[in-house]
């Protein structure tokens, strides 16, 4: 489905363009597979399994803005961070801030912005930038044109997840883990240390899945996954 998007100057209309929005299908993963060997070093991940969308994003190295009402003096800014991109047309794609604040200098205080904004990015590079409110489309010169780092970005809707289970070494016969869990982007990720002696055995147990640990260091574990998470509510 297409959205209409007219870029306006100031006053009077300059031209329009039709943008398509962006769709992220849904990735699924539960690896590494069942009785596969596999080996993790310090710091990743040796169980993963989650429901999740991947999108396109740029990060942002500083906050930039422009004047909204010259005369007024209305500033519109866009704090550091990462912008979800949501419409792309054939030159551009439009990047979405969920964090936008307007300055007032009248009453002197910070507001959240009232519209939709976007930074419009070439789609060769990162050198054309503009800002653009949403939704009329207006377009404007930014007053700081910031780095930016082209990314991809995990998304979690109402019914995605992400579980990790990552190596944290091991000291003597105790091997260190974290386990991570995620339910939706607007919430924080819950995390839990976790140890396990090897005198209790080399089938590491958590929360339905059943790592076998074949050898162990400190930087690094190879083993074979025996059953992954159990499909259990998370963790409110």
């Amino acid at each position: 489905m297409h959205r209409l998007l007219c870029l306006l100057s100031a006053l009077l209309l300059t031209a329009c363009v039709t943008a398509d929005r962006i769709e992220t299908p849904v990735t699924e993963i539960d690896k590494p597979a069942v009785n596969e060997m596999a080996m993790a070093e310090l710091g990743d991940p040796i169980l993963e399994k989650g429901r999740y969308r991947v999108a396109d994003a740029i990060i942002l190295s500083s906050t930039t803005g422009w004047n909204e009402t010259p005369l007024l003096g209305l500033r519109v800014m866009i704090p550091q961070g990462v912008l979800v991109a949501r419409l792309r047309d054939e030159k551009y794609t439009y990047y979405y801030s969920s964090r936008t604040m307007a300055h007032d200098p009248i009453i002197g205080i910070d507001l959240p912005y009232a519209n939709a904004a976007a930074l419009r990015v070439g789609n060769e590079g990162t050198d054309d930038v503009m800002g653009v409110s949403m939704p009329s489309g207006a377009t404007h010169a930014l007053d700081v044109v910031p780095d930016l780092e082209k990314t991809q970005v995990t998304l979690l809707d109402a019914t995605g997840y992400r579980r990790q289970i990552v190596y944290g070494g091991r000291s003597g016969d105790t091997l260190r883990f974290q386990y991570r869990e995620t339910a939706r982007s607007d919430q924080p990720q819950a995390n839990q240390d976790l140890e396990w002696n090897l005198s209790d055995g080399k089938v590491v147990t958590f929360r339905g899945a059943r790592i076998e640990v074949v050898d162990a260091t400190n930087t690094r574990l190879n083993y074979r996954v025996l059953s992954s998470f159990a499909d259990a509510a998370l963790t409110p």
